[in-house]
């Protein structure tokens, strides 16, 4: 499997498919590069995520490209704007990147494009903050680096190397 990093437009690929990461909400436009996705991919993209509605956090779903040059899209839900507690973590990425990738391997995909993933950090409580800031960490678990979720896809697309995926792009995350 040959694989590219790329800075490029993602909703310009014009392979198989764009695996976007998004809220579990799949309309819910305040993470990443959904808006993009859903501002280029036009009414009927809209339309069919608003039918589909929620998907789980570890979990993923193939749908048209619509208006996109890319054939189809998978979304694979890294958090929930609705629950503080369902974020992704490392075994969460490894399980919805395979779902992804197997989606994408059954409908037999040769080229995928994978947005740069960036999992929202949870809101912490102010005084917390500067608890762990000044006498260290309570425990609680940290989110994955940019450079981490990007290792994460790596690793894990080896795994599919005798699919017929045989081109994966990664597009850096950009806000």
């Amino acid at each position: 499997m040959n694989i590219q990093i790329s800075t490029n437009d993602i909703t310009d690929f014009t392979g198989d498919v764009i695996i976007v990461p998004s809220d579990s909400d799949l309309t819910y436009k305040k993470t990443g590069i959904l808006p993009k996705i859903l501002e280029t991919g036009g009414k009927d993209l809209l339309k069919e995520l608003t039918a589909i509605g929620y998907v789980e956090v570890g979990y993923a779903v193939m749908v048209q490209g619509y208006e996109l040059k890319a054939k189809h899209l998978i979304f694979m839900p890294v958090a929930d704007h609705n629950n503080e507690e369902a974020r992704i973590n490392y075994v969460g990425l490894h399980q919805s990147l395979r779902a992804a990738f197997d989606l994408a391997s059954l409908y037999k995909a040769k080229s995928v494009a994978i947005a740069g993933i960036h999992i929202p950090s949870k809101r912490k409580n102010f005084f917390v903050h500067l608890w762990n800031k000044y006498f260290g960490d309570n425990g609680e678990n940290k989110t994955l680096s940019d450079s981490e979720t990007e290792d994460i896809v790596i690793s894990t697309s080896k795994n599919f190397e005798k699919s017929t995926i045989k081109e994966l792009v990664i597009y850096k995350y950009s806000k």
